[in-house]
């Protein structure tokens, strides 16, 4: 049997009803990206967490369901749910840097700062390079 852990809810923040939260990540406190996953309307979204202010919006291609996102430096990476790729983005300007493939259906994706960090629903965590996004 699992342990049971106490909590406190600090903080409730307002969400967008448009979007259907696929992945997070927290910029800073302060600032969060989101990737809002809908079947041929995904798109990425940052904004300030307190106010709900959009700072920026990046729309993805139609084929993709936005899956798990995560930045490291200038760029950010998103996972897609079936279509088996990994998509990065310029964070600055929104436009796709390039692709790879994943060999996975994308889930959750994280980061240390370095090292990127995947999921595919299964009960593997997959490390991949941030550079090549090799496994």
């Amino acid at each position: 049997q699992m342990p049971k852990i106490a909590y406190k809810t600090g903080k409730k923040h307002g969400h967008d009803s448009q979007c259907f939260t696929e992945g997070l990540f927290f910029e800073s406190e302060e600032v969060v990206w989101e990737s809002c996953g809908l079947t041929g309307r995904s798109f990425i979204r940052k904004y300030e967490l307190a106010s709900g202010k959009t700072l920026k919006t990046f729309s993805v291609p139609k084929q993709y369901f936005a899956e798990g996102i995560t930045v490291i430096g200038q760029t950010l990476f998103m996972l897609t749910y079936q279509a088996r790729k990994i998509l990065k983005y310029d964070v600055e300007t929104g436009d796709m840097k390039g692709s790879a493939p994943w060999p996975y259906q994308g889930w959750g994706m994280t980061t240390d700062g370095c090292t990127l960090y995947a999921t595919s629903g299964s009960t593997f965590l997959y490390y991949l390079d941030a550079e090549t996004l090799q496994i």
